[in-house]
């Protein structure tokens, strides 16, 4: 039982995002949502090349990380458009900077009731992150039978990864 819990992969489907404050507040209890398909941000750094005096060969140091944008996806209702006001908060120059951590868990993890009351496997904290891009529904095509997405792409400054302990 100790060896699954701590060894065993984490599967892709058992998530959840939450906000921290009212920017970015997403429709749901306390700014809790579920979401079909989320992105995890990447961190790439470039390498620097350096060389001194009269070396032969340079050296290779660590450049500036930059760290890629996260897209939410979740399926379209008839009164969810917190995507849209997110992103015309941000248009419009009111307040839309906001923390969100995306909830990673575990197949034996608990996940029911208050997220405060989880313990994830995997927390993605993510801050100061803003909306770029909202696609409010799917393409609209008669004969097709899928249910309507909307997305969002976020961009973020920094994120932390807090593993369960």
């Amino acid at each position: 039982m100790a060896r699954a819990v701590s060894t065993d992969p984490l599967h892709n489907f058992r998530f959840h995002v939450r906000t921290e404050t009212e920017q970015g507040q997403f429709s749901g209890d306390e700014g809790e949502a579920g979401f079909q398909s989320v992105t995890l941000p990447e961190v790439s750094v470039e390498s620097v090349e350096y060389r001194e005096g009269t070396y032969t060969y340079t050296r290779k140091y660590p450049g500036v990380p930059t760290v890629t944008d996260i897209t939410l996806m979740r399926g379209v209702t008839k009164t969810d458009t917190s995507f849209w006001t997110w992103l015309m908060a941000a248009v419009e120059g009111g307040e839309y900077r906001t923390n969100l951590t995306i909830y990673h868990w575990h197949r034996d993890g608990k996940t029911h009731g208050s997220l405060a009351d989880l313990n994830a496997a995997r927390k993605y904290n993510c801050y100061e992150c803003m909306p770029m891009r909202v696609k409010p529904a799917a393409d609209l095509d008669a004969t097709s039978s899928e249910v309507a997405l909307a997305e969002m792409d976020v961009a973020l400054e920094y994120f932390e990864i807090e593993d369960s302990t």
